[in-house]
């Protein structure tokens, strides 16, 4: 008998049954990823910052995964390709009391004759005919004029100046070039007032200070005595010199014989070096 004769039945059949059976999954192919996945994995282009968007130019082109989004600006509308002005007046008259005037990607309120716009720039309100206006020349402000609700006004002072009590002048204070003060300077309800150092005497413009009597001859005399002076102090220096030789020949005769002239020097005064008492030890000591 052969092999087969011998027997294997049970070989035969497992080798038969796994060629019937279908392949597992992972010996059909290799899953691939679906083309859009593949596009998530590439590295996203930003069309806006690039300049490859079609946006028009009064919107904003915002990036996005793949691909962007435009957006029309505040004042604009449209789909973004495209966007046209926001007539805001059409819409409640802008919000404006009076008139309203529109504008590129915006709008503005006015008000009519006899009108003045408030601070929040939609209001108008009224001018009386007793009421003044900044525009009119007659406001009376002396420095700045601000136009204020009811038909006021409000003057204002530039820096260094303060309002008088008539709301309208301006008053010059200590802060601005010192009042004009030439010495000191005090701020008061008239403005301000200077006043002068000691000895000084305020001038007829009460901001002036002139300088003490006889000063300026003193200093005239003082100018044109100046060589005088020296010729003074170099006739003192010698008178001393001479002192000084007087006096060192009145201690030269008392002085008694252990002393040396040998020693200590005065300087150009002293005209001999200056007595030393030489002790038993044979060292000199200044007197």
């Amino acid at each position: 008998m052969g092999v087969r004769g011998r027997g294997f039945p049970g070989a035969a059949q497992a080798l038969l049954l796994l060629l019937l059976l279908p392949p597992p999954p992972l010996l059909t192919a290799a899953v691939l990823p679906s083309p859009a996945h593949v596009l998530e994995l590439a590295e996203d282009v930003d069309e806006c910052a690039q300049g490859l968007d079609d946006c028009h130019t009064n919107a904003t082109c915002q990036n996005t995964p793949s691909s962007y989004k435009c957006s029309c600006k505040p004042g604009y509308q449209g789909e973004g390709t495209q966007c046209e002005d926001v007539n805001e007046c059409l819409k409640n008259n802008g919000g404006c009391q009076h008139i309203c005037v529109n504008l590129i990607g915006s709008y503005q309120c006015s008000c009519k004759e006899g009108f003045f716009l408030s601070d929040n720039q939609h209001t108008c309100i009224p001018r009386s005919e007793e009421s003044l206006s900044c525009m009119n020349k007659n406001h009376s402000c002396s420095h700045i004029c601000k136009e204020a609700p009811k038909g006021r006004i409000v003057c204002e002072c530039r820096p260094g100046f303060q309002l008088s009590l008539n709301l309208r002048d301006c008053i010059m204070t200590c802060n601005h070039g010192n009042g004009g003060c030439q010495h000191s300077c005090e701020d008061t309800a008239e403005g301000p007032k200077c006043s002068c150092h000691p000895l000084y005497k305020m001038d007829v413009d009460e901001r002036s200070c002139l300088e003490p009597e006889g000063t300026a001859s003193e200093m005239t005399k003082s100018n044109a005595t100046s060589e005088v002076d020296g010729d003074k102090r170099v006739k003192r220096q010698l008178l001393m010199g001479r002192h000084l030789t007087t006096l060192y020949a009145t201690v030269l005769v008392h002085l008694p014989s252990q002393l040396t002239t040998s020693g200590l020097n005065l300087g150009p005064m002293c005209p001999q070096s200056c007595w030393t008492r030489v002790s038993s030890s044979g060292q000199a000591r200044g007197i």
